[in-house]
Parts: C-alpha cells; structure tokens; sequence
C-alpha cells in the first residue's frame, strides 16, 4: 500500500492554515517539538527530521490544529488538555475511520439538499 499524502492546509473555522514540513528546532522543556503552530501567520510546521514523525503525524496535526481552533474559538485550553484531546480524537479516528468518512458524505449530501 502506497503511504497516503499529508494534508497541505487544513480550514479552521474562516481561517486556512497552511501544513509546512520542514526542518527545525524547537524546543519544550529541553525536547525537540513535532509539531508547532504559528497563529499570526496561520501555519502548522510538522518536523520532518523529528524522530517519531510518521508516527506521531496524525496526532500532531491534530495536536497543532486543536491550538489553532482553541485561539479562534476563545476556548482557552491549557496544554495538558491539547494533549489529552488530541491523543483522544486520535484514537477514535484511528478506531472508527468510518466516522470521518461518513461525516465526509454527509457534508456533501447536505450541500446537495440546498
């Protein structure tokens, strides 16, 4: 099997964000990030030379865009429960991928029925 391709951009709320991978060294906490997103430019940077990359990729995204919806949203998660959500919608997407292709469908049945 052919191994998927990332998304480039992901629409968050009116927003795009634009998904860049690339090299780079960002630190928390004395560990090299997977993942981080710069909210005045609209971008999510994925490391691509980070260890765990393709592993942690869909959690990552997720991870990053959680940030994104919690500054545009006004939700004022901390980073314990960015963490915490991430990991859980991982896990579900991961579990029931039916889910995120049903609600694919549905969207464009809908926009259909106007």
């Amino acid at each position: 099997m052919k191994k998927p391709t990332p998304p480039t951009r992901v629409l968050i709320g009116p927003v795009e964000y634009q998904i860049e991978f690339d090299s780079y060294s960002t630190f928390r906490h004395g560990e090299i990030m997977a993942s981080v997103t710069n909210i005045a430019r609209h971008k999510i940077r994925i490391n691509k030379d980070h260890p765990d990359v393709e592993i942690e990729l869909v959690d990552s995204i997720l991870h990053e865009a959680i940030h994104a919806m919690d500054q545009i949203y006004k939700i004022n998660l901390k980073e314990e429960q960015v963490v915490t959500l991430a990991n859980a919608l991982t896990h579900f997407i991961e579990y029931n991928p039916h889910v995120p292709y049903w609600i694919e469908r549905h969207s464009s049945w809908l926009e259909k029925q106007k």
